[in-house]
């Protein structure tokens, strides 16, 4: 686990320096402000319990596979190393084998599962690092690892249902670019050639599509980097912090989009908060995590306003409403199940209504995108044709001598 080194003022304003180790520097601020010192710096100390495969990333499939094996294992009580060694060795070379082998070896060397997984805080979500911790420091490991066997299935079901809705769209777009490549770059031409042997005036909508199809035979090599140029500068501007967060905001308020993309993230964001409070996780610190674990910069933002709040003792239900993103139905029922004491059930509940609502919302963004991007295909590909044969009129005319 990271190591920060922290500089602080007492309430007498004496100066307080020290270390500690924490999932990130916004918990160290958190847990110093919790004993009413005013935080002045946090750094992480460089070179202390890093993660060791950087460049490693562990789909939620292998994310799946592994959480069950060790929930299998913290049911048996067999020792972890041990056994992490066997299922190393009938593993295929890939990212999860790396990961099983050098959480083997952290467990050797006496290591508590929770920081031989946060040496690979970059391949493992931190949203699982901070269950598994949380299990340990309660002894309740197995229950935690059995609730977040329901979360990883989710994500896969979540992840594939989102490739699904865009499958088929995707594929028309291509069919689409594709006919429309093939009119303009091989078929068109040879009609243009035909054309420019008679003295006869051409259609608008012949000229105009002749017109289009010489300019990307003269400056493909323009169009393929300029589209290129296009595609990476999205790129780059989607991963920066303003960007992402616009285009995210753009992503919930754009029709047919915004319903899929909205409920997925917000059951994301339930079921992460679920698995967190049950393991008995600190409210402020499963809110941030779950924010992470989102993949909604608007919303992940809204969450880390709703951890200040609950920092500074605001209540739950509250500190959600004060943000200004969660719905009202959402605050109430989070208020009655504070009121309860089982929030992590009511997490778990609205993360299963969210999930309803993205799987009804993606068919319904199927059922209309699919059908509108033939339409427009159907539309683009007459034009042409169109284009093509309705000059032969003329032509014909032309040859007569009428």
């Amino acid at each position: 686990m990271p190591q920060y080194r922290y500089r602080a003022v007492d309430s007498d304003g004496a100066p307080t320096v020290g270390t500690m180790e924490e999932a990130s520097a916004r918990r160290v601020t958190a847990i110093l402000e919790e004993k009413g010192l005013s935080v002045s710096s946090v750094e992480e100390v460089p070179g202390v319990a890093r993660a060791v495969t950087p460049k490693v990333k562990l789909s939620w499939e292998d994310i799946e596979f592994l959480n069950s094996q060790l929930l299998a294992l913290a049911k048996s009580g067999l020792p972890l190393a041990p056994a992490l060694d066997a299922i190393g060795k009938e593993l295929r070379r890939g990212s999860l084998e790396k990961v099983v082998s050098e959480m083997r070896s952290g467990l050797v060397r006496g290591m508590p599962l929770h920081e031989a997984l946060q040496r690979h805080a970059g391949a493992v979500p931190h949203v699982y690092i901070a269950a598994v911790r949380a299990g340990e420091e309660t002894g309740n490991l197995a229950a935690v690892l059995e609730q977040f066997a329901g979360y990883a299935t989710q994500m896969v079901t979540l992840k594939s249902r989102a490739r699904e809705a865009l499958a088929y769209p995707l594929l028309v777009l291509c069919v689409t670019i594709g006919v429309v490549a093939l009119l303009l770059g091989r078929i068109l031409p040879e009609f243009a050639t035909v054309f420019k042997d008679f003295d006869a005036q051409l259609p608008a909508m012949t000229r105009f599509w002749i017109a289009v199809s010489d300019f990307l035979r003269m400056h493909y090599g323009v169009v393929i980097v300029v589209a290129c140029a296009f595609l990476l500068v999205s790129a780059v501007v989607s991963r920066s912090k303003p960007g992402g967060y616009a285009v995210d905001w753009l992503k919930l308020h754009v029709w047919g989009v915004r319903g899929p993309f909205n409920a997925a993230s917000m059951a994301r964001f339930c079921r992460s908060m679920g698995v967190l409070l049950a393991g008995r996780a600190p409210v402020d610190n499963s809110i941030e995590l779950s924010a992470a674990m989102c993949g909604n910069r608007v919303l992940e933002a809204a969450a880390l306003d709703a951890a200040k709040s609950v920092r500074q003792g605001t209540r739950l239900a509250l500190a959600f409403e004060m943000t200004g993103y969660y719905s009202g139905l959402f605050c109430w029922l989070v208020e009655v199940s504070e009121t309860r004491g089982d929030v992590p059930a009511a997490m778990f509940d609205l993360a299963k209504n969210y999930e309803d609502r993205f799987m009804r919302s993606s068919r319904i963004m199927i059922s209309v995108l699919a059908p509108l991007l033939l339409f427009i295909m159907a539309v683009i590909v007459m034009s042409v044709v169109v284009a093509l044969y309705q000059p032969i009129f003329s032509l014909s005319d032309a040859i007569s001598g009428r």
